[in-house]
């Protein structure tokens, strides 16, 4: 059974590393986004919570010393009308519950609970235990994700885009000097790659332009010399032969 092999040139090895590394960027990004989110909305619902739970205490303090149960429950009603309440219940001293309102309609595990004491003075007449719903959360974390995603995928698109180029750029060059160093591998020792700049590409192809020059030389060199012995020993009339370490006639001068 044949293996199926995939070759990865140097332009798409580079920009798959990097398009992996924005992914992984990108999605850190996201996923810390989203914690901060959780942290400061539930620290700021936790401070609304609270203080909501203060004014209500301040509001039904004269109230519960009065025992007047009636304007209790409608200064405590009001509550409901907040829109991320949950619960309440307001107990008196001994801890029997007074007012006991909801859960509302924001139905949620996600919950912030405050117990405020309801007092004058150092005695404490009753407290007053709030809950706030943070459901809300879910909808901003939703949002800012998918505001992240969508900025985040923009900025990923043109990375990629301006890296491809940039491969291209560089490897086509490569390209080339490749094929100039096969042509010299096929005979054309006057192949010379194209100098494109004075950058470190430009410079790799005047250091291979150089190379090759110099191969030439030395290729010019070697059947000039070649020439001039052959010359010199086609007219010696004694007998001059060649071998080869098998002992194998390589060449005889023709005088002979």
């Amino acid at each position: 059974m044949r293996k199926l092999s995939i070759t990865l040139g140097l332009r798409n090895r580079f920009f798959l590393v990097a398009i992996c590394i924005q992914a992984v960027v990108l999605a850190a990004l996201v996923f810390n986004s989203a914690r901060l989110v959780d942290q400061t909305i539930e620290k700021e619902a936790q401070g609304n919570a609270q203080k909501s739970a203060e004014l209500l205490a301040a509001a039904i303090t004269a109230p519960m010393l009065e025992r007047d149960l009636a304007t209790l429950r409608d200064v405590s009603s009001l509550m409901e009308k907040e829109p991320n309440f949950h619960s309440l219940v307001v107990r008196d001293e001994a801890g029997q519950a007074l007012v006991n309102i909801g859960p509302g309609k924001n139905e949620t595990n996600l919950l912030v609970a405050s117990k405020v004491p309801v007092k004058v003075g150092a005695h404490v007449y009753g407290w007053v235990e709030y809950e706030y719903s943070t459901g809300f959360v879910d909808g901003v974390r939703s949002s800012l994700i998918h505001q992240t995603l969508g900025i985040g995928l923009l900025a990923l698109l043109g990375t990629g885009l301006l890296l491809f180029f940039s491969g291209y750029w560089i490897s086509r060059h490569f390209q080339t000097l490749s094929q100039t160093a096969k042509r010299i591998a096929d005979g054309d020792l006057r192949a010379r790659a194209p100098v494109w700049g004075q950058d470190e590409v430009g410079q790799i192809a005047q250091v291979f332009n150089q190379l090759a020059e110099s191969v030439e030389n030395n290729v010019k060199r070697a059947k000039d010399d070649e020439a001039r012995f052959l010359a010199i020993a086609d007219y010696t009339y004694d007998l001059e032969l060649w071998l080869s370490p098998e002992g194998r006639l390589l060449w005889v001068n023709p005088s002979v």
